[in-house]
């Protein structure tokens, strides 16, 4: 799905694969040579600039995201591979790289950011337990009521926080969640601060690229 192209020193196309007319909603090659790449197909122009910009400070760009305008006139999200190709006496002829569409990827990443977000900012207290009792993870709401920095709690254990949890029981309790998927039980927190209060605590047990998860 990657589309090759190649450009002169003004930034006209000179050659391409046959993805690259597909990829903008073109037929043929034939209708997409000649064209210039900042003027034609780039929703801002002066990402162009910024891309010659960085080729002439680092000799290549990897990843350099755009966007582009297909014939229809829609606008998607492309990331661009591109360096400077020169002539047998080292002189700069033009550009030429990589294009891909990377809409659907954006699109993903939009949604997770969004779903961190909800769950970052969620009023009930969440977090995520390894196996040994590491927290990986902590939401802002549980920062605020135990008191600690974020990067305080990613460098605790459940032990830390629950005076009442010992290791035989927690190897007790994360058997039984694996077995039953999910547990509602009681116990007690300590603050920062040395306060105890009770919890209600919900658990799920879960499974992600062969790695468990309360």
């Amino acid at each position: 799905d990657d589309a090759f192209y190649r450009t002169d020193v003004d930034g006209n196309l000179v050659m391409a694969s046959p993805s690259l007319p597909r990829l903008l909603g073109y037929d043929s090659l034939e209708q997409v040579i000649g064209l210039n790449l900042a003027r034609n197909f780039y929703v801002d122009p002066s990402q162009r600039e910024v891309l010659l910009e960085r080729l002439e400070k680092d000799g290549s760009v990897v990843d350099y995201e755009v966007e582009l305008r297909g014939r229809d006139g829609s606008v998607f999200s492309a990331s661009v591979n591109s360096h400077f190709y020169l002539d047998a006496s080292g002189a700069v002829q033009g550009v030429e790289g990589v294009v891909r569409d990377i809409t659907e990827r954006k699109q993903v990443e939009d949604a997770l950011r969004l779903t961190q977000l909800s769950v970052d900012r969620a009023a009930d207290l969440i977090h995520w337990i390894a196996p040994d009792g590491r927290l990986l993870y902590v939401s802002d709401s549980n920062c605020r009521r135990h008191g600690f920095s974020r990067d305080e709690m990613l460098a605790m254990t459940i032990f830390d926080l629950d005076p009442s949890m010992t290791g035989e029981l927690w190897r007790t309790h994360w058997q039984d969640l694996k077995e039953r998927g999910s547990i509602t039980f009681e116990t007690v927190h300590r603050a920062k601060n040395g306060e105890i209060y009770p919890l209600e605590v919900t658990a799920n047990f879960v499974e992600h690229n062969g790695r468990e998860y309360n």
